[in-house]
């Protein structure tokens, strides 16, 4: 019996370690984008956070994705500065989660007429489909202060700009 708990405890251990290895670590990397999703993108998303906080209920997206990643673009009137795309950690991918995301300092306000700014944000390409990038974003800020209100975007579905 006192064999086979401190073999427990042992394996316990063993997937701890592991799982804080894997947490540690930063493991997401730049990605080459699927050749597909090269090029500019243009669209709409709605706006998820109480009109008391931000009366535009849409906001506009443009994306300019390089074939090396890289991507700029805009946030509503923000202007995203030069960033790269990152790829999901491999274990999230296993899990089957193989979006690839844009972490992104804005310049500029969101909403220029209600002066509505954040400092950056992250983009979150789930997938193509039906010739539309779908896409959910979320700014930097926090869930408990007012002033600094996170800002989610949901059902962002961009399309090809020729």
């Amino acid at each position: 019996m006192c064999k086979t708990v401190s073999r427990m405890l042992m394996l316990v251990s063993m997937l701890l370690i592991a799982l804080i290895m894997l947490t540690a670590c930063d493991v997401t990397k730049e990605a080459k984008p699927p050749k597909e999703w090269v090029g500019r993108w243009a669209g709409l998303g709605k706006v998820t956070i109480p009109s008391e906080h931000l009366n535009q209920r849409q906001v506009a997206f443009m994306l300019v994705i390089d074939q090396n990643g890289d991507v700029t673009g805009y946030v509503g009137d923000a202007s995203i500065a030069r960033t790269k795309l990152l790829k999901s950690p491999w274990w999230l991918a296993l899990l089957g989660q193989k979006s690839h995301k844009v972490v992104m300092r804005l310049d500029g306000n969101i909403v220029n007429r209600e002066s509505f700014r954040r400092e950056g944000g992250t983009l979150t390409l789930h997938k193509l489909e039906n010739d539309e990038l779908l896409c959910s974003f979320s700014s930097t800020g926090s869930h408990a202060s007012i002033d600094n209100l996170i800002l989610t975007v949901t059902e962002i579905k961009l399309a090809r700009v020729e």
